[in-house]
């Protein structure tokens, strides 16, 4: 008797929460021929970050 009541409670009683919305478009990428600042950043970043790593693996 007190399963059939649990059931009924959480069974149906509730309805199913609806989905999440769908997300959003990523935005556009910059346009090509302006200032490559951002790419020469992330490359430098790129080549700093290996170096380091490369001297922390040789040292120890």
């Amino acid at each position: 008797m007190l399963g059939s009541a649990f059931a009924g409670l959480f069974g149906h009683a509730y309805p199913q929460p609806p989905p999440p919305p769908p997300l959003p478009p990523p935005p556009p990428p910059p346009p090509k021929g302006g200032t490559t600042t951002g790419v020469v950043s992330s490359t430098g970043f790129t080549t700093f970050l290996a170096v380091t790593f490369f001297c922390l693996t040789t040292v120890v």
